[in-house]
């Protein structure tokens, strides 16, 4: 093989500094040229054939396959420049008070709907799925109806359905379910347990994980499930649940 034949398959020298010189004047004039061609060796680089307005030099001059497109960094400088207006302008938003924070405003529909995503979301990855380990007996139902007059019943109501919300429950915000009336018997056992325990983010609903125990918890649960078809004797009781204290100040005591 002849010195003229090798030199005629390898790019000498000057032609690769030919090749260069050509991306480099591109990108300074913003010329469309193709790129096939422009880089050494198709043993060492996949060859690209396609067509850009302008050649990132340092990209060629590296030696690495491919050239970026001045419209991706405009796109990618618009996104950029987008999501920091808008964070901004939130900012701004929530520091001029437009927001509401009194517990007594309507909320808006964004607000709604953000809060009842966020939660149904929430329960449909951590609530419980299994079966309660507590059995809906008419003791452990009597039971549930204790522990939601002492937890429950200030905000949720009282067991007569005719009984109005107590002052607390009707200053709350989010307005809590008078469970008289307004019973969640559709709800998983799971649910239930899982809004008790833990509460209700930026609602009048608190965690009772530190108050009561897992067992007590799933009782409420059954309790809340079976509400709607209580055994005699327990919706006697039920019926007898106060949402508040009654109590009288005696008037000639007060000087």
């Amino acid at each position: 093989m002849t010195a003229s034949s090798v030199a005629s398959k390898r790019p000498g020298r000057s032609f690769r500094k030919a090749n260069l010189k050509v991306a480099q004047n591109a990108a300074a004039n913003s010329l469309s040229v193709p790129v096939h061609g422009l880089v050494e060796g198709a043993e060492q680089y996949k060859l690209r054939d396609f067509f850009v307005s302008k050649f990132d030099c340092k990209t060629i001059i590296s030696g690495k396959s491919g050239c970026r497109v001045e419209g991706d960094d405009v796109m990618l400088k618009g996104m950029v420049s987008t999501l920091a207006v808008a964070l901004m302008g939130a900012y701004f938003l929530v520091r001029s008070g437009l927001i509401p924070a009194n517990a007594d405003a309507t909320p808006g529909s964004l607000e709604t709907w953000m809060a009842r995503t966020s939660l149904d979301a929430t329960l449909r990855r951590d609530a419980p799925r299994g079966q309660n380990p507590v059995e809906a007996t008419e003791q452990n139902l009597l039971n549930g109806v204790h522990l939601f007059a002492e937890n429950c019943a200030v905000c949720h109501g009282s067991g007569k359905q005719a009984a109005s919300p107590s002052p607390i429950a009707k200053g709350l915000y989010q307005k809590p379910p008078q469970m008289a009336t307004d019973g969640v018997e559709d709800d998983l056992e799971g649910v239930s347990f899982w809004k008790i325990k833990h509460g209700i983010r930026l609602t009048g609903m608190p965690s009772f994980a530190y108050s009561l125990s897992d067992q007590q918890i799933w009782t409420l649960a059954a309790f809340l499930k079976h509400m709607d078809k209580l055994p005699p004797a327990v919706q006697q009781t039920w019926e007898h649940v106060q949402n508040w204290p009654v109590t009288r100040v005696n008037n000639t005591d007060q000087k």
